[in-house]
């Protein structure tokens, strides 16, 4: 989340409904050091190192000028949006749908459902009753309840969540109490409605350990073979001190790309999928690598691309929507920071950012969205829809239908904001929903009319 060095607390209200008329407020405390670019100094729990290094020296040097800004189009006739409630839930971090086609044949008229979980390892199920906008209606007790085995320092906690494209099981990329990265696997036990469906205990597949409690990363995506795409950030410290992002020999600072089987034994649960880019001695897993906290991914079918969202160290947020024949592609950190050189030469060719914006205007890491696929919002087809934590802002941008000569893509203002937006999410109908920390999920519907 926020600025490390501005490790102070911000105070944030949520306002909780209990029963039909007592309301309480609750006063949550969110660290805004968590998540979003880090400079001038080492937050509680960060590596220790010395201020002399030259990493060090760049995650605190002076942003130069003419980086790219943000800048919105101003245009009156531009598309907008507005937020529903969808889920009233406070610390939600993730939000996971079961396909629409359901697998499980004696139901196939159920309702919309999934899983929505929070930053402590919980996980909630939830169905969706019919209707325009309808909140979704959340199971009386958890699915799951992982919150005694779930460390939430810094960047910490409830990361990733996604379903097995066959609906049957639900893969969670969280920090257990030891610290490290643990991808898991539940059972999916699908019920009639109005029943909720609900998990089974689950399987580790992987285990990550992880330096420290900073750039932990960690979304998770299933790609159009049945392979897991799983990112995790370079283990923090500031400007990458260890190097990891451009060390083949270390998952951290890549994307993983996994043959998954929760049913197999231990050993081959996650393994490197076939096609993969590298083979002894470097790690197989990687299919990517050079990135410094990839906080959130996500696949979009039609367009053929993994769209990877970077949070920046001291200047830029980055973009990248990688296709699949990309596999071995080094997006540049800790050499660079976006399109910036950053410390040191570049140990592969570098593929630069498909888009990037520069800190200040109340910017300062990207969480990362989805490509509108919907149909309620026609005038975001094809866009990247997107938020920056600190601004709280909705965006959206049209990376692929641009000519190469078209310059820089124009990024709307969709005219919403949430608190503390840390995601977005997709539904298997498309349609988008952004991720508040302090309230819950909003459902992204067309604004009302005039």
């Amino acid at each position: 989340m926020p600025r490390e060095s501005v490790s102070a607390a911000i105070v944030v209200r949520v306002v909780v409904v209990l029963a039909a008329t007592v309301v309480l407020t609750v006063i949550v405390a969110v660290l805004v050091a968590d998540r979003a670019s880090d400079n001038e100094s080492e937050p509680d729990g960060a590596l220790t190192q010395s201020s002399d290094t030259p990493e060090y020296i760049a995650s605190n040097v002076v942003c130069p000028d003419g980086l790219p800004r943000l800048d919105p189009v101003s245009d009156p006739d531009a598309p907008t949006a507005a937020l529903v409630p969808f889920v009233e839930l406070a610390e939600v971090t993730t939000l996971a749908f079961l396909p629409a086609a359901s697998a499980a044949p004696a139901v196939p008229a159920a309702p919309a459902a999934g899983f929505v979980g929070t930053r402590g390892g919980v996980v909630w199920a939830f169905t969706v009753p019919a209707g325009p906008a309808a909140p979704a209606v959340l199971s009386d007790t958890p699915a799951l309840d992982l919150s005694a085995d779930t460390s939430t320092e810094h960047d910490q906690g409830l990361v990733g969540m996604t379903v097995g494209p066959a609906g049957d099981w639900l893969y969670l990329n969280r920090t257990d109490a030891s610290g490290d990265s643990v991808l898991s696997a539940h059972a999916i036990e699908r019920a009639a409605p109005p029943a909720h469906p609900r998990l089974a205990a689950g399987v580790e597949l992987l285990r990550v350990a992880q330096p420290s409690p900073q750039h932990n990363g960690g979304d998770i995506v299933f790609g159009p073979l049945g392979y897991l795409y799983v990112s995790f950030g370079d283990g923090g410290g500031l400007g990458d001190p260890a190097g990891h992002a451009q060390d083949l020999t270390t998952p951290l600072g890549a994307i993983l790309r996994l043959a998954v089987d929760p049913a197999a034994p231990p050993a081959a649960r996650a393994v490197a999928a076939p096609g993969n880019p590298y083979g002894a001695p470097d790690d197989d897993r990687i299919w990517v690598s050079g990135v410094r906290n990839p906080f959130a991914i996500s696949y979009d079918a039609p367009g053929r691309r993994l769209w990877v969202a970077d949070v920046g160290q001291q200047c830029l947020e980055e973009v990248n929507a990688l296709r699949l024949a990309e596999g071995g592609a080094d997006l540049g950190w800790n050499a660079f920071e976006g399109g910036r050189p950053f410390v040191g030469e570049p140990v592969r060719a570098h593929r630069a950012p498909d888009f990037e914006y520069s800190h200040g205007l109340g910017l300062c890491s990207t969480v990362g969205g989805h490509v509108y696929r919907g149909t309620k919002l026609p005038a975001l087809a094809g866009r990247y829809v997107w938020a920056d934590l600190c601004g709280g802002r909705v965006y959206a941008l049209d990376l692929l239908d641009l000519p190469a000569a078209a310059g820089r893509p124009p990024v709307l203002d969709l005219g919403v904001q949430a608190d503390t937006v840390v995601g977005v999410s997709a539904g298997p109908d498309g349609e988008l929903y952004v991720l508040d920390l302090a309230y819950g999920v909003h459902r992204l519907v067309p604004p009302a009319p005039a």
